[in-house]
């Protein structure tokens, strides 16, 4: 798990709520400590942190979609052992 608490096998809707839920949270937050420059800006630091998160994620699958295409495209590779003999040694 991450900062936000997520585990790897979510998909990528489940992030996006994580991260919505995430700033939600944050922008409550700053409206409470308004008079707390320092507060407010780390909160902003965190806020802009997680809506690159969120472009990130956004743009993944595709700046993602030439490696799965190959691998999609790729024809099956034979099963020669060397696995087994790797672990096995």
């Amino acid at each position: 798990m991450n900062r936000v608490g997520w585990d790897v096998s979510w998909s990528a809707d489940q992030l996006l709520e994580v991260y919505i839920a995430e700033l939600a949270g944050l922008t409550r937050l700053r409206r409470t400590r308004a008079d707390d420059p320092l507060v407010t800006l780390l909160i902003d630091a965190a806020i802009a942190h997680t809506k690159a998160d969120l472009e990130l994620l956004g743009t993944a699958a595709q700046r993602l979609a030439p490696i799965t295409d190959r691998a999609d495209t790729a024809p099956p590779q034979a099963d020669t052992g060397e696995e087994e003999d790797r672990q096995g040694a």
